[in-house]
């Protein structure tokens, strides 16, 4: 996550997926994340959960990976137990 390369998420658009594209993605040794395909039912709830996951990161600072998967693992079991009082 912090360290050991790039990570590309892409959303299957045509660009991102045609063979040149994948071969130079794969020269680069980057680790590729597909998103699924656009989804209208969970494509508003996904903003507003990394919207507020954007601003409970906001100016910290992490030592090592596992600092920030700690952190994250928290907010979201907290988030999970608060998501229906929260107003987006």
């Amino acid at each position: 996550m912090l360290s050991g390369g790039f990570v590309l998420l892409h959303y299957n658009a045509r660009p991102h997926t045609v063979a040149a594209t994948q071969e130079l993605l794969d020269q680069f040794g980057w680790e590729i994340f597909d998103h699924p395909p656009y989804s209208p039912d969970l494509a508003p709830r996904d903003f507003h959960l990394f919207l507020k996951l954007e601003e409970f990161l906001g100016g910290k600072r992490f030592g090592s990976d596992e600092e920030l998967e700690n952190a994250v693992t928290t907010w979201l079991n907290e988030w999970q137990q608060k998501s229906m009082t929260w107003e987006f």
